[in-house]
């Protein structure tokens, strides 16, 4: 092989070499991008749950106010029963006629 053609298979070999890690390079470039868009699915995940346990905290925030609501209503019952009661016991009453006994 004459010193011409061993150059030019040379700079043949060369120059495919050199494609070959340019193509490597770009596998490389798309494999960071896939790994990117792999971290921003996820970090989108992580967001929505995140939202989704903010909002299960604020419907149990609503769900304690609401027992605690209806504590206060069964309290102020409560409290209008033994209201009555004391009335009654102030002002019993004859139980057939309705007619406080004070004025029998």
């Amino acid at each position: 092989m004459t010193l011409l053609m061993r150059l030019s298979w040379r700079g043949i070999l060369e120059r495919e070499r050199e494609r070959e890690r340019e193509r490597e390079r770009e596998r490389e470039r798309e494999r960071e991008r896939e790994r990117e868009r792999e971290r921003e699915r996820e970090s989108k995940k992580e967001r929505e749950r995140e939202s989704e346990r903010e909002r299960e905290r604020g419907r149990e925030r609503e769900r304690k106010r609401e027992r605690e609501r209806e504590r206060e209503r069964e309290r102020e019952r409560e409290r209008e029963r033994e209201r009555e009661r004391c009335e009654i016991e102030k002002f019993p009453v004859k139980q057939s006629s309705g007619i406080p006994i004070t004025t029998i």
